[in-house]
């Protein structure tokens, strides 16, 4: 039996796609999204549209079905900018 490039393409697809979609795994789990933005502190200016756009495009996102069938979960981290702490610690 000879198998050329793109028999064994086509198996290796088939094989996949069907390990892919009968894996109930793949539904349960939210796919979590890091948001790392100042949300406090002297940059939070730029952080504050940043996080609510990102926001935005989850829930859409969501509303759409998800990503490969799951939600997506934003999950935020305020990095609390604060410039007058930091000129404090460079001298």
């Amino acid at each position: 039996m000879t198998i050329n490039r793109r028999t064994a393409l086509k198996g290796m697809a088939a094989t996949a796609a069907a390990g892919m979609f009968s894996s109930p795994a793949w539904a349960e789990d939210p796919i979590s999204v890091a948001s790392i933005h100042d949300l406090s502190g002297g940059l939070d200016i730029y952080g504050k549209p940043m996080v609510d756009a990102l926001t935005l495009a989850i829930e859409e996102a969501n509303a759409a079905g998800g990503l490969l069938g799951r939600q997506l979960k934003l999950v935020n981290y305020d990095t609390q900018s604060n410039t007058p702490s930091l000129r404090s610690r460079r001298r």
